[in-house]
């Protein structure tokens, strides 16, 4: 479901290994030490539901996998992958090693506080995982709610939650509706973005694609409508642009990204509020108003206003 290539100073004589340095190439997860001190070990972490060469995860260092690289691995498939400060984190729905998240370090899985608690069906469970800054994970994929030590449950973490390296937080108040999840994660212009099968997040009704407006505490609409969204991917154009691509059941894409300052800007162009209650205020430049025509359309394609600037 997941594979990452990546790269390793061992730091062990022993397949318990050490700390050592992680390079990622792709979507990242980091591995733990294998072979003599000082080699360095590159290959593939793959995830998923298998159990031929280790337990739902496993090793490919170029040549030929690694059995049982990571121990006894997890009782439950891996659905997701990635790096968090240097070591590899798997999120899935498994209950050993730990809560459906367990850490790799030091040749040993360990849990991020007491995990997350499932709703008991097999195809829930983490879908996705992302490192955001130097201390916070964002998680994000079907499931009840976040548990920090001593058994607490964290408020607000239904199918999304964060951690910080010591405890779980929520994201305003996660998603709204039982039944409905997030599928992907991704960092795009600086803002962060989460896609899935929902109508309401943090209290708010928006659907598919929503933007956390980290200055607000919120989640912000993109308008991407009711369709599910599966998957998110960001290509940089420049400095001041990229798109925001979103591929679903029967559909892809392509949005322009939004800020979380409320004003989009395109070449001459200015709106603003944005995003706003369908009251907004265009500002164009000298160099934009020659020959120009405004057309606002729906979502659907109907033109819902149209004219032609006049110098």
């Amino acid at each position: 479901r997941e594979n990452i290539s990546v790269e390793e100073n061992v730091g062990g004589a022993d397949h318990a290994g050490g700390e050592g340095r992680v390079g990622i190439v792709g979507a990242g997860a980091a591995i733990g030490a294998d072979g003599v001190r000082g080699e360095v070990v590159v290959g593939v972490v793959v995830g998923g539901e298998f159990n031929n060469v280790g337990n739902n995860i496993a090793l490919w260092d170029g040549a030929q996998w690694v059995q049982n690289y990571f121990g006894d691995g997890m009782n439950g498939p891996v659905n997701a992958l990635t790096l968090y400060n240097g070591n590899i984190v798997a999120g899935g729905y498994f209950s050993s090693p730990a809560n459906n998240i367990a850490s790799w370090s030091n040749g040993a899985w360990s849990g991020l506080a007491q995990g997350i608690n499932d709703f008991g069906i097999k195809e829930n469970g983490i879908k996705s995982m992302l490192q955001i800054n130097a201390d916070q994970l964002v998680v994000g994929g079907l499931f009840k709610e976040a548990v920090n030590e001593n058994d607490v449950t964290v408020p607000g973490t239904q199918h999304i939650a964060i951690w910080n390296g010591i405890e779980w937080s929520s994201l305003s108040t996660g998603v709204n509706t039982g039944e409905e999840g997030i599928n992907d994660i991704v960092m795009c212009n600086d803002n962060l973005y989460v896609a899935g099968d929902f109508s309401e997040i943090g209290g708010q009704m928006i659907s598919g694609i929503a933007q956390w407006d980290a200055l607000e505490g919120s989640w912000i609409s993109t308008s991407r409508g009711p369709t599910a969204v599966q998957a998110l991917a960001c290509v940089s154009i420049n400095s001041e642009t990229c798109d925001l691509i979103a591929a679903g059941d029967g559909f892809l894409d392509q949005q322009v990204c939004l800020t979380a300052v409320n004003e989009i800007e395109k070449q001459n162009l200015k709106i603003s509020p944005s995003p706003n209650n369908g009251e907004f205020t265009i500002e164009l430049s000298e160099a934009a108003k020659q020959g120009l025509s405004i057309q606002i359309m729906s979502l659907t394609g109907h033109v819902l206003f149209e004219r032609k600037v006049e110098i």
